[in-house]
């Protein structure tokens, strides 16, 4: 439940590795790197920014942002790159991939035991 409005938040959109590991600073980066290596318009970025003061408090920044991406931007690259998978997540992952290998590197640390070092 949801402390703020006693309701039950909504079924997340973002894939429990992005989930894991995406924080709201991360948001960001996805933006200065779509703007910079795509050339994406800035535009999606105010729309986004003054769309998500209209969302509920239950949607974490995060949660919108990659609403927001899958249904405005993700469709147009799709077409563009000739992809069936989503290039937004594929993008998000990219951006992140740091994390994800220190999430990774964390995860075996504790499957092997803390004392275990190549």
């Amino acid at each position: 439940m949801d402390r703020t409005s006693g309701h039950r938040p909504e079924k997340t959109s973002v894939p429990e590795d992005i989930r894991r590991i995406f924080e709201e600073h991360d948001i960001g980066k996805v933006w200065d790197y779509l703007e910079r290596t795509l050339h994406i318009s800035r535009v999606w970025r105010a729309n986004y920014l003054k769309l998500i003061k209209e969302t509920p408090r239950n949607v974490s920044p995060q949660e919108f942002f990659i609403q927001y991406t899958l249904k405005n931007i993700d469709p147009h690259l799709s077409v563009l790159l000739q992809r069936k998978q989503s290039p937004m997540l594929s993008i998000i992952r990219y951006v992140l991939k740091d994390k994800i290998g220190e999430k990774r590197k964390e995860q075996s640390n504790l499957v092997y035991g803390q004392g275990w070092k190549r």
